[in-house]
């Protein structure tokens, strides 16, 4: 892929002043984003990732509402991917800001399969059953979607990280798409 643009912006109420935090945040939290070009078939995509924070319920709402916003002013009518923790369960405001279109021009999809484990945030040992899906892939209406997976590897006792890998392989919608 080739980059074409990119940037961050600080989940505040100003985004532009790097460090800023707001609303009940215990952190200062981010998103990164990267504007990429197919270098084979020339088509572009956008790629966001965030970490919303882990305390504060209004500033997860409010990050997801601020990402949408940032999506619609930034990708346009091109495929987008929106990666990352945002410590929200399928429950709560923040996830259903993120996949119920309201006055948003992008319109997202979790990538979650129901034929798959319902966590990805299980500390570190293996024996905890007090596990939660905070970690998603969400993406636009011109992919179609296939092989969600939810990555289990650990060496008996302990995960690698306190959040397991997943992955989802996304395909660009073909000729009569949405995306030309």
């Amino acid at each position: 892929y080739k980059p074409l643009d990119g940037g961050n912006f600080w989940l505040s109420t100003t985004p532009g002043v790097p460090g800023s935090k707001s609303w009940d945040a215990a952190l200062t939290r981010i998103c990164s984003w990267v504007k990429l070009q197919d270098k084979a078939t020339g088509k572009i995509f956008f790629v966001f990732n965030t970490h919303f924070d882990h305390k504060g319920v209004q500033a997860r709402n409010n990050s997801a509402e601020m990402i949408r916003h940032f999506v619609d002013s930034l990708a346009g009518d091109n495929p987008v991917m929106v990666i990352g923790d945002f410590n929200s369960s399928p429950k709560d405001l923040a996830y259903h800001t993120m996949v119920t279109p309201g006055n948003h021009k992008v319109t997202f999809s979790d990538s979650y399969s129901p034929d798959m484990p319902d966590y990805t945030d299980c500390g570190f040992n293996v024996s905890n059953t007090h596990c939660g899906r905070i970690d998603y892939i969400f993406y636009s209406q011109q992919y179609t979607k296939s092989h969600y997976t939810l990555y289990t590897d650990n060496n008996g006792t302990y995960y690698p990280s306190d959040h397991l890998t997943i992955s989802v392989e996304l395909k660009v919608r073909q000729a009569n798409s949405l995306y030309k």
